[in-house]
């Protein structure tokens, strides 16, 4: 085969072609999660929550009183790229609930709770030990945990640290899946469950 400088030329202007393409295909898919803000001093801010599911963004919360204290763990919910408040569902979980024996359900259907956060916050405390569990696989049922615990700062701040003692900002739920079948469980939550 010979090689000319015109088909060297179309050949690396096609490579650059596709590496752009392959570019602009990553940025459009790792488009920036919209800023999670809560409006007035009674609300926190802990994690932003996505997903390898779909394109919606969590803004994990706590609502608190005058004092600081946590009156109940709220999570705003929209689409990525989505900076209205238009389409944001908001749910609250209430104390009372995250300390039942098998916790608040943050997420799943009936009769496949995917999402779990369970553990005890006294009124007045500066921490929190609390376990998430998972729905590893939706077919067996069988569930994972992990740890991790709120701790309230010198400046009164809450933040949530997982079992390496890192301030989790951001988490991933990352879930698996089986052709035909589609999403089965979730393999691990990135930046909250450690190994």
């Amino acid at each position: 085969m010979i090689f000319t400088r015109k088909r060297l030329w179309a050949g690396a202007a096609l490579i650059a072609a596709v590496m752009a393409t392959i570019t602009f295909a990553a940025r459009a898919n790792a488009s920036p999660a919209p800023a999670c803000h809560f409006a007035g001093p009674s609300v926190e801010l802990l994690a932003t929550v996505v997903n390898t599911r779909d394109t919606e963004v969590h803004c994990l919360g706590l609502d608190v009183d005058a004092d600081r204290n946590i009156t109940d763990l709220r999570i705003e919910s929209h689409k990525r790229g989505d900076d209205t408040q238009g389409d944001t569902r908001l749910k609250r979980f209430s104390l009372a609930a995250i300390g039942t024996d098998y916790g608040a359900v943050l997420d799943g259907r009936p009769g496949h709770d995917a999402l779990i956060l369970q553990g005890r916050i006294a009124r007045g405390a500066s921490q929190a030990k609390l376990v998430i569990r998972y729905l590893y696989n939706g077919i067996t049922g069988e569930f994972r945990s992990c740890p991790v615990r709120l701790d309230k700062n010198a400046d009164g701040e809450w933040m949530l640290l997982n079992a390496r003692d890192r301030i989790v900002s951001r988490i991933v739920v990352k879930t698996w899946k089986i052709p035909i079948v589609g999403t089965v469980g979730i393999d691990t939550l990135e930046g909250a469950c450690v190994a």
